[in-house]
């Protein structure tokens, strides 16, 4: 059994392991302040977007060339 620092507790180390990522008491603790954690975040959402406007144009070509 693993516990975080914020109370959840995991069975599996890759589900603990997973939480840990986004955790942010974890993340408090660890690095001192958030400033990691909101630039993760925009990382992330920045990649998203990226991907989903790709693969919506992908889609847009498929439809077109039937």
């Amino acid at each position: 059994m693993y516990t975080c620092v914020c109370g959840r507790e995991f069975e599996g180390v890759r589900s603990f392991n997973g939480h840990k990522a986004h955790c942010k008491v974890h993340q408090l603790i660890k690095y001192g302040n958030l400033d990691r954690v909101t630039e993760n975040e925009k990382r992330f959402q920045k990649i998203g977007t990226l991907s989903r406007k790709l693969k919506r144009d992908s889609e847009k070509e498929k439809a077109t060339r039937q």
